[in-house]
């Protein structure tokens, strides 16, 4: 077979470019990283050999101060440099650490290299033993050898070092130059092989533009022009023998071309009003989600837009026609049933029709039968129809629309003068308006009803519905501007009765502040001249005047800590009248006092009222005197707040009396609601919690803070006539308002 790129796929080929570019960017990466390695090593071994002539000039410096015996630090420092440098000497020889980098054990060049410097420093090393040690062990031929390399004293061995060491120099400086020219070897093949890769990339990166070019640009650009011509309405085919994915898209835009060439004279016979063209080539256009689906269900829904705008066309113009016979009959419910139902009939194609209203002036309300059309005697004779009676009265109860398509053969009958049948659709429609019904309207057809048929029978049920409750209210709106004539005389007698219950409640009101006025007057009289105090039933002092107090010598809070048993010795259980000695701490004191017990908050409580004797006149007063002004005083205290306390009754049942029959709340002195009836909470809208605290501009838009009548708007939209009183208590105002 004959290979030809264009038989693969542009997948494939772009899998096998970009494989092969790994591949050799994967080994050129292997290469790279062992040269690399290599080079890094070399270059560390160079260092290695600066050390070890780092080392060297060391060893000759310490070597004449280590033959010192003052210098014993310098012996051991000697021994540590020996050391260090056989170890370097071993790592450059046979691989190992330095300065935490590896270094690969040493070439065959550099091995012999470092042969001829090794026969430099033995000796070196020997020679600094003996300075050392006195003396070596001999352990090579080589020193065994008396050829004067090693001395034999420390002295000796100090001259020789010297000499020996830059020897040693000399060839550590030789081995560095080799490991040099290594490495620049290493580096020159690095870069060969960079070089190398470089130039093989390239070659595939120009293989694979070219491939581009030729297999992929070219046909692309075919595409381009083929395309650009479907762009201006024109087809075109393309003939190709690529099996790639190019030939995919060929062969697509083949079947766009025929396909738009199908739509385009599609569309051309719907814009000539075609609304039943099909689109040729086309088969499934139940399924299709494509253009051409898209165009067939623009073609279906054109149609049923023009399917709806008919029934919507015929809807209205029955409407407008029926409209006119409602407006023009609307006094007469039976004449309005003749003309409808004959109409009705004959619009919808039906055979038979009926109208019956509900009728609930007898005992049991019954549908009557008021017009027909085209109904047999029988259902002529049945003229009345029970609520829930068969299905006319069913449909009455259900207050839904009836279909029937099995109809019962013993039913209705739809008669001619060739004889009778029954009918293949019955409807049956609620007449219904506002949720009031009135009737129901039957009609039979030989045909089943559509649904806009339906629709536009319930819409018109709806019609005749307002147009029979219209009749109905004009008869009843005479009797019930009767009944509001008498309803409005009425409340007119109420609002006069609740003036003068709202008068007689402010003159209590009045009466109830002078009362307290005399109270109040009273209360200071006899805090200013009489003692008052208050003791629990255990004997201890629960409450003392200002007046008790100075006669005790005490301020209030040391009155309040006292009890019976330390003023006066004893415990006082019953009521007492007469002179009686007090004792508060080291003042004593003789006064006139009445005892009295009683009950007061249900809790039974002792009373005192004193006069201090010091500062009664014996010669004015008899005690018999003093004992019955304090009376007085008790009893008027009694008396008053008796009157009070019927006022207030009184004042209370009148309220419950306003609130029960009329519109009531209470304002405080910033206008703040105090109380508020239900009836008046229900008529803002808001529950009476929610009212209550809140100003009342809040409930009302505009109040005035005065009395008489105002003119009230709520923010729901409703006005209100309110009168508005204004109470004085004591020091402050109360504000009520009220409404019927």
């Amino acid at each position: 077979m004959k290979f030809d790129l264009r038989n693969f796929s542009l997948k494939t080929l772009l899998y096998f470019a970009f494989g092969l570019l790994a591949i050799i960017s994967f080994t050129h990466f292997l290469f790279t990283t062992h040269i690399n390695s290599q080079v890094a090593s070399r270059g560390q071994s160079v260092e290695l050999v600066n050390e070890l002539s780092k080392n060297t000039y060391a060893m000759m410096s310490v070597s004449p101060m280590a033959s010192d015996a003052h210098w014993p630090e310098k012996r051991s420092e000697l021994k540590n440099i020996v050391g260090r440098h056989q170890n370097q000497l071993y790592t450059l020889e046979f691989g190992g650490k330095f300065n935490y980098h590896r270094i690969d054990a040493a070439s065959d060049e550099l091995l012999k290299s470092l042969k001829k410097s090794n026969i430099q420093w033995l000796p070196l090393k020997a020679n600094i033993s003996v300075l050392l040690d006195g003396e070596i062990e001999v352990d090579s031929l080589y020193l065994k050898s008396t050829n004067g390399l090693i001395a034999g004293n420390a002295a000796g061995a100090i001259k020789l070092i010297n000499n020996q060491a830059r020897n040693y120099i000399l060839s550590l400086e030789n081995l560095a130059d080799d490991v040099k020219f290594e490495l620049n070897q290493f580096q020159e093949r690095l870069n060969s092989i960079a070089l190398i890769f470089f130039m093989i990339e390239m070659l595939i990166l120009i293989l694979l533009v070219v491939t581009i070019l030729n297999y992929v640009i070219g046909p692309l650009s075919k595409l381009s022009t083929v395309t650009d011509k479907m762009g201006h309405g024109e087809s075109d085919i393309i003939r190709t023998t690529y099996k790639n994915e190019i030939e995919v898209v060929q062969e697509a835009l083949n079947r766009f071309s025929i396909k738009l060439q199908n739509v385009t004279d599609f569309v051309k016979e719907i814009g000539s009003g075609n609304l039943k063209a099909e689109i040729s080539g086309f088969e499934d256009q139940a399924v299709s989600n494509g253009l051409e689906g898209a165009l067939v269900a623009m073609r279906d829904e054109m149609l049923k837009v023009s399917e709806d705008e008919t029934q919507r066309k015929w809807a209205t113009e029955g409407l407008a026609q029926f409209v006119e016979i409602l407006r023009a009959t609307d006094s007469d419910v039976k004449e309005l049933g003749d003309k409808i139902i004959s109409k009705l009939v004959e619009y919808t194609n039906s055979n038979q029709g009926g109208i019956y209203l509900y009728n609930d002036d007898e005992e049991s309300p019954v549908l009557e039968l008021i017009a027909l059309y085209a109904f047999s005697n029988k259902k002529y004779e049945e003229r009345t129809i029970r609520v829930g009676e068969g299905l006319v009265g069913q449909t009455f109860l259900e207050r839904k629309t009836t279909y029937l398509l099995e109809i019962p053969n013993d039913y209705i009958d739809i008669v001619s003068g060739l004889g009778g049948a029954n009918p293949k659709a019955i409807l049956i429609v609620p007449l219904i308006v506002n949720d009031n019904i009135y009737g129901i309207l039957e009609i039979a057809s030989f045909k089943e009803y559509e649904q806009h048929e339906i629709d536009f029978i319930e819409k018109l049920c709806e019609s005749i519905a307002s147009t029979i409750s219209g009749v109905k209210i004009n008869q009843r709106t005479k009797q019930l501007l009767e009944e509001s004539q008498q309803l409005t005389e009425q409340m007119q007698a109420q609002e006069e009765e609740m003036r003068q219950n709202m008068e007689e409640l402010t003159a209590t009101q009045e009466e109830m502040a002078r009362g307290e006025n005399e109270r109040f007057a009273q209360q200071s009289a006899i805090d200013e001249n009489i003692g008052i105090a208050e003791f629990n039933s255990t004997g201890d002092l629960i409450y003392s005047n200002d007046e008790y107090n100075r006669q005790l010598g005490l301020s209030t809070e040391k009155a309040q800590s006292l009890n019976m048993l330390s003023l006066f010795g004893k415990v006082i259980d019953n009521e007492f009248e007469g002179y009686i000695d007090k004792t508060s701490g080291s003042h004593s004191m003789n006064t006139y006092s009445i005892f009295r017990r009683s009950e007061i908050d249900g809790e039974q409580k002792t009373v005192e009222l004193s006069l201090k004797t010091g500062e009664i006149p014996s010669n004015e007063i008899h005690v018999n005197d003093l004992g019955e002004m304090l009376q007085i005083q008790l009893e008027a205290l009694d008396i008053t707040q008796a009157k009070l306390d019927e006022s207030l009754k009184v004042y209370v049942e009148k309220a419950k009396a306003l609130s029960g029959s009329s519109y009531v709340l209470t304002l405080n002195d910033q206008l703040q609601v105090k109380n508020i009836n239900q009836k008046a909470a229900a008529f803002v809208s808001k529950a009476g919690k929610e009212i209550v605290g809140k100003n009342v501009k809040e409930v009302f838009k505009a109040f005035q803070n005065k009395s008489g009548r105002q003119y009230l708007e709520t923010y729901e939209g409703d006005t209100i006539e309110a009168d508005v009183f204004i109470a004085s208590l004591a020091d402050e105002h109360e504000y009520l308002v009220h409404w019927n």
